[in-house]
């Protein structure tokens, strides 16, 4: 079967096809796409979300799961960014790298962020994902979800190695600076997310760090007019007044 077959097929969902195809032909299992930024089968299957294909191709112990394509993704990370829990798990039971970063050193973990996805994140978490990884805009996992306004996410990282006496071991670094000088709570705030910006003031967050333009967290512009103030009437009424 063509290599073009194998990769079509993998897109398809086509779980029977592919476990035919590669008993055949071994080769085809990390064959890389040309067409698709040298993607292998496995992220083919990752991207299609059909659990049975990865599954066939990982039944087989010669799939490379920590294969990347052109753009850094292996396919732990593509699975990540669809929020297919199963495959995730699937994946880190043979092996897959949950610190692998893309180009723009992204992490499953900030994926799971983008998308509030408590699930992928736990499972990440388990092997040993780190909570403070930084992408190349300087962000944290954490900067994500505050700007999302993830409260579940959150509270997950925040008890995550409660054990950790140092960033170095996973404790969260909550006043992390993102490339824009922005912390999460920062984000949070600005954002219009009045609960998460609690859950991080009650987690440790330091209501009195500046971002890069000198202002507080708090002094945000934001969401501006009445929901702005909201937001900081909501605060005060859960964490009292900055300094108090």
């Amino acid at each position: 079967m063509a290599s073009f077959d194998i990769f079509t097929a993998c897109l398809n969902g086509q779980a029977n096809l592919v476990a035919s195809a590669i008993s055949r032909d071994h080769e085809l299992i990390n064959k890389q796409d040309p067409n698709s930024d040298g993607r292998t089968a496995l992220h083919h299957a990752c991207t299609a979300g059909s659990l049975d294909t990865v599954t066939a191709l990982l039944s087989t112990n010669r799939a490379d799961v920590n294969a990347r394509d052109g753009s850094g993704f292996t396919p732990l990370l593509v699975a990540c960014a669809a929020g297919q829990l199963g495959i995730v798990q699937a994946l880190i039971g043979a092996g897959a790298d949950v610190t692998a970063t893309n180009a723009r050193g992204q992490t499953g973990l900030h994926y799971a962020a983008s998308r509030g996805n408590v699930p992928v994140a736990t499972a990440l978490l388990a092997k040993g994902a780190d909570v403070n990884a930084r992408d190349r805009g300087g962000q944290l996992p954490l900067h994500r979800a505050a700007s999302m306004g993830s409260v579940p996410f959150i509270q997950l990282v925040l008890k995550a190695n409660p054990g950790a006496k140092t960033p170095s071991q996973g404790k969260p670094r909550l006043n992390t600076l993102d490339n824009n000088s922005n912390t999460p709570l920062h984000l949070a705030i600005e954002s219009g997310h009045a609960e998460a910006a609690v859950v991080l003031i009650e987690g440790g967050a330091d209501r009195e760090r500046l971002n890069g333009d000198g202002v507080r967290a708090e002094d945000m512009e934001g969401v501006g007019g009445q929901e702005a103030r909201k937001v900081k009437a909501y605060i005060i009424s859960h964490c009292g007044r900055a300094g108090e």
